[in-house]
């Protein structure tokens, strides 16, 4: 995907994946610590509130803008969410 971009601009592509994915393992990682500190039968809402709430969040922002962070399909070739663009219908 990097490569693709012409002038060197592949880095600005991938920076919100790897944003999104920084977000996605901090959430993975008060999941973690939520299922540590319920069977030693401690409270976890302190983990758990700011892991739903990052967990929304940033699975909000990633399906809001996946062209953005991806980039536009081709014509005839099928986007993010498997539905093709309307040109390639109106082309066949």
């Amino acid at each position: 995907m990097t490569f693709f971009k012409p002038s060197g601009q592949g880095a600005i592509v991938l920076w919100p994946l790897v944003g999104s994915l920084n977000q996605l393992m901090a959430a993975l990682a008060l999941g973690v610590v939520s299922v540590y500190l319920f069977t030693k039968k401690i409270p976890t809402y302190y983990t758990l509130i700011p892991m739903i709430i990052i967990l929304v969040l940033t699975l909000w922002s990633m399906q809001q803008s996946p062209k953005e962070s991806v980039g536009p399909a081709e014509p005839g070739r099928t986007d993010l969410a498997g539905k093709r663009e309307r040109s390639a219908y109106l082309a066949q």
